[in-house]
């Protein structure tokens, strides 16, 4: 029970510690780890630092992933090559985007961009 309370209590600092404000948005995701395992589920918001994931695969606190999630209207995905998973609960979990390529930041941005429009 403490060590759930200490990781729950971690898991909140890391998320106060934000640079970036996360916007609401659902997308399809598809990541996989460095040891092959693959896994899909949903983004439910999205900065340009990181991501929240809902997925019925299990995630590791700590582990790297490639992740491609699917931008509304958008046939081709956004790819983070390199991605770390920062926290895990509830059947979610938190990644901090790592590597990506520039064309698929700018992609990000204007998808960030189109959400504070409304």
């Amino acid at each position: 029970m403490a060590v759930f309370m200490l990781a729950g209590f971690v898991a909140s600092l890391a998320v106060e510690d934000r640079r970036d404000g996360r916007f609401p948005i659902v997308m399809h995701a598809v990541y996989v780890y460095c040891n092959s395992t693959t896994g899909e589920g949903v983004v439910e918001d999205v900065s340009l630092r990181g991501c929240k994931v809902k997925s019925t695969t299990p995630a590791t606190s700590g582990a790297e992933l490639r992740l491609q999630f699917y931008p509304p209207g958008q046939a081709l995905p956004i790819e983070i090559q390199k991605a770390l998973v920062r926290w895990t609960g509830n059947g979610q979990f938190g990644v901090q985007f790592d590597q990506m390529g520039q064309e698929h930041r700018e992609r990000l941005r204007d998808v960030i961009s189109e959400l504070t429009k409304t």
